[in-house]
């Protein structure tokens, strides 16, 4: 399966990806920080065996411990709803309040998780685990770890992205899939959705570029950000800033606009993952051959 990265045509099959960019999205001409594109899902990619992406569960949800999931309240999110989220841990260190980060499937079979690389600062591979149900029992080993190359632990959160690919002898859960990837950022003043440690929904809003650089967060460094009201719940670091189409709302359909940082009041630093489309690909191709 190999992906094709372009920035003028793309056509999107089951053992292809690429983007038609740019030269077909609205009002844009993807040369400048604060210029934006639409993201139509027809451009989203994925390795997804049948061709889609970033499908929100919304009914039919697994069993978790033998019991029947229900949300206790109406923002709680449930396993398999959000069917590529994943959780990092130490080996051996398990429970809510040890998951290193959060992380998001980005290919088929869930094969890759895509998270910041500060959140596995100092660790291999050999340290830690990957677990769908955010449980002990069901963790897959971690085959090795890749670093987008500009990341520096001198240099906080700059471009702050990390591919975790997991063992071949452990398969993920049958219902995971991949959230859709773009090369487009999220139109300013987008809703978009982001997730809590304790598992609760939250609805940010990304606002213009220059908005966020007035909080020293920099696109030029491979930075967005998003506002949620004041006091809200804060979203999980590496948790998946959510964002979908917003003529096609009513698909349910998800790309993963960032990679959550750190948050300061109401404010969130995200990784921007539509900048790292490119590098994206060109790992998925090598690790889809090795």
């Amino acid at each position: 399966m190999t992906f094709r990265k372009s920035t003028k045509d793309v056509k999107i099959t089951t053992s292809t990806i690429s983007i038609r960019l740019c030269s077909r999205l609205k009002s844009a001409d993807c040369k400048t920080v604060s210029t934006v594109c639409c993201v139509p899902q027809e451009n989203l990619s994925t390795r997804s065996a049948d061709g889609t992406c970033g499908k929100k569960k919304t009914e039919h949800f697994i069993s978790v411990h033998g019991k029947t999931q229900s949300k206790s309240t109406v923002r709680s999110v449930l396993i398999e709803e959000y069917p590529w989220r994943a959780w990092i841990y130490r080996k051996e260190q398990y429970g809510d309040d040890k998951v290193l980060c959060a992380g998001t499937a980005v290919v088929e079979r869930s094969e890759v998780v895509m998270t910041s690389a500060s959140c596995l600062q100092g660790l291999t591979s050999d340290d830690v685990v990957v677990s769908f149900f955010k449980d002990k029992n069901d963790v897959t080993d971690v085959r090795s770890i890749i670093n987008h190359p500009s990341y520096s632990p001198s240099k906080k959160h700059e471009h702050d992205i990390a591919l975790v690919v997991l063992s071949r002898s452990q398969r993920a859960p049958s219902w995971t899939s991949p959230v859709c990837l773009s090369a487009a950022p999220p139109l300013p003043a987008t809703t978009c959705v982001t997730i809590s440690d304790n598992n609760s929904y939250i609805s940010t809003v990304v606002p213009l570029p220059k908005k966020c650089e007035s909080f020293n967060i920099r696109s030029a460094l491979g930075q967005i950000c998003s506002v949620s009201p004041l006091n809200d719940y804060v979203p999980q670091k590496g948790e998946a800033l959510l964002c979908q189409d917003e003529l096609r709302q009513t698909d349910d359909i998800y790309f993963a606009a960032g990679i959550a940082l750190t948050t300061k009041e109401s404010v969130t630093t995200y990784t921007a993952v539509y900048q790292y489309y490119d590098w994206i690909i060109d790992k998925l191709n090598e690790i889809a051959t090795t």
